[in-house]
């Protein structure tokens, strides 16, 4: 499938979620491009009309951002399957809501608030933020914000840091100068400040903390990532009960404080407490990892690869084809050609390749010129049988709710998806005789 991702910004946490989609879902054509709700050059705008033509279906990630295209474009946004991914709990209810086919949300309370929401949590990469078993014996805090401003709380903490002596990390982009010069004032001497960190700066800006803090005020997160990240990397998480902390939090994995954001001898008490007790902090890593680790992007990609599916004719199941392969390149491409020309309308296929001879430049080649999605999986056969290896790849990747397994000296008829499908009984196998019509 062809799917437009509309985020608010480049580099933002919207914006790393929608990459995370694109990076899990190699079966897809995904495209990633950002439309501010205010401000945007007449060539993004034009880009952005001929990728609403093109694309199958349009996801928006900030419905600001979609407010916009639904008021430029109204031809090319009505006529798309669309789903509104809502990433802020102040605007959940709005009027906007009634142009889209789908509503997901990220947490619990924003779906209980929305229930004919779709729930997929977030997920962060985990083979990016490591667990770092090289804790830090320095006093030093972090912060990473999406805009450095007084939701945020950023004020607070870098007073409450200062009064404690602990050096201040700061993440974030300025949003308003003048609430800026003042955490840098409040700060003073013990703050370090990142405005475009890279991925690799942040992450070891985490790795060199002995504590992250989390202190926005109620009703404006509905996350946020750095959480999840610092509980991977094993760093001890500080936070308010915001956004997805009550999904998370298990009454060991982080502490949640009770005070308000603008509450500093709340904030002093509970950030020195644990910077104090190098004891509870140790259990708090690992606690925290484990809390981490069922929050992978691959698993929240996943989730909204189903509702993809959902998307584009519901009323049919999607069928994977399982397609193992080895070193028989020209057998292959006929079995491969027959998996193409399916009348089915929902399929996708899968390639299990253990051969010395690589298929890959066959499957880059049909990406080219079909929308179907197509996986491509490559292993070494380390010269033993491989066939029921390659299946089972196949099959850990299959997002289909029924299986057909095609070996690569076969060639399917058009209909044979059709077929099957229309003869399909629960709690059955279908198999099919090459020999004949059936």
């Amino acid at each position: 499938m062809r799917i437009l991702i509309i985020v608010d910004k480049s580099g933002t946490a919207i914006d790393r979620l929608a990459k995370l989609v694109q990076d899990y879902l190699p079966q897809h054509q995904i495209k990633i491009r950002p439309i501010h709700p205010k401000h945007n050059d007449i060539n993004i705008l034009i880009e952005v009309q001929k990728l609403m033509i093109w694309c199958d279906i349009l996801d928006i990630h900030y419905w600001k951002s979609g407010q916009v295209l639904r008021n430029t474009f109204p031809k090319e946004f009505q006529t798309k399957p669309k789903l509104l991914f809502h990433m802020n709990p102040y605007n959940l209810i709005n009027d906007e809501n009634q142009y889209y086919n789908m509503l997901v949300v990220g947490n619990q309370s924003m779906q209980n608030h929305l229930p004919v929401a779709n729930l997929v949590p977030y997920g962060i990469d985990l083979d990016f933020f490591e667990f770092n078993p090289n804790y830090t014996e320095k006093k030093i805090v972090n912060m990473a914000v999406s805009r450095i401003e007084g939701h945020k709380g950023v004020l607070e903490v870098a007073t409450v840091c200062k009064k404690l002596g602990y050096e201040f990390r700061l993440v974030g982009r300025v949003s308003k100068r003048g609430y800026m010069q003042e955490v840098m004032e409040a700060g003073n001497g013990i703050i370090k400040f990142w405005e475009n960190a890279t991925d690799e700066q942040l992450r070891d800006i985490y790795y060199s903390s002995a504590i992250h803090i989390c202190n926005s005020v109620d009703s404006y997160e509905s996350g946020t990532l750095p959480i999840l990240e610092n509980l991977a990397c094993g760093v001890p998480v500080l936070t308010r009960n915001i956004g997805h902390v009550a999904d998370l939090y298990n009454g060991k994995n982080m502490i949640v404080r009770k005070g308000k954001s603008s509450d500093l001898d709340d904030l002093t008490e509970t950030l020195s407490s644990l910077m104090e007790n190098k004891t509870q902090r140790l259990k708090l890593r690992q606690q925290g990892w484990e809390t981490a680790k069922n929050r992978n992007g691959r698993k929240m990609a996943l989730m909204i690869n189903n509702l993809y599916y959902d998307l584009v004719q519901k009323e049919y199941p999607l069928i994977s084809i399982i397609i193992p392969t080895r070193d028989n390149p020209q057998a292959f491409l006929q079995s491969f050609i027959g998996a193409l020309e399916q009348d089915y309308p929902k399929f996708e296929i899968i390639i299990s390749d253990s051969g010395d001879m690589s298929v890959e430049p066959i499957i880059k080649e049909a990406r080219k010129n079909s929308v179907i999605p197509i996986r491509y999986i490559k292993f070494a056969h380390r010269n033993t049988y491989t066939l029921a290896e390659a299946r089972n790849r196949a099959i850990v990747l299959a997002d289909g709710k029924y299986l057909v397994f095609c070996d690569d000296r076969i060639k399917m008829d058009s209909s044979a998806l059709t077929t099957f499908y229309e003869a399909e009984q629960p709690r059955s196998w279908l198999w099919g005789d090459r020999k004949s019509d059936v």
